[in-house]
């Protein structure tokens, strides 16, 4: 794990594996824009494994944490809270992992590490499922 941050600055940012995709690389700056401003402390970790789970993003903060599970589609995407999702392309239809439950999942994942660590824990982390750059027209 690589961590980079300028001495003056109070963000920290952690990357574990190489950032292999458009849709994390745009999510993290993002991430990295908005908590760099402030005066707060910040933590990001990026592209890292807790438990054989990956974790595209996370970010704490004195008053939260927050998992993100970014996506990027090109052809419109259907689907709910439940179920798989499905994508809409020119050769047909294919079934996706729902990529809500992807960061339901990722958060519960990096909140029993956590309490693995520092014991019984109260509420857990905040999750996000960024679609960056947005949804492709038709998606629903």
């Amino acid at each position: 794990m690589t961590a980079a941050a300028a001495p003056e600055q109070s963000t920290r940012l952690f990357i574990g594996e190489r950032i292999e995709h458009a849709s994390d690389a745009e999510a993290l700056s993002a991430v990295h824009q908005a908590l760099a401003t402030g005066a707060e402390w910040a933590y990001i970790f990026a592209n890292f494994n807790v438990r054989g789970r990956q974790i595209d993003l996370a970010a704490f903060t004195a008053t939260t944490t927050l998992v993100i599970e970014a996506k990027q589609y090109t052809q419109p995407v259907q689907g709910g809270v439940n179920g798989n999702w499905t994508q809409i392309g020119p050769y047909g239809t294919r079934n996706l992992r729902n990529g809500y439950a992807q960061a339901l999942d990722a958060k519960n994942a990096l909140r029993d590490a956590m309490a693995g660590v520092f014991g019984p824990l109260s509420g857990y982390p905040n999750a996000l499922l960024a679609v960056v750059p947005q949804p492709p027209p038709g998606s629903s």
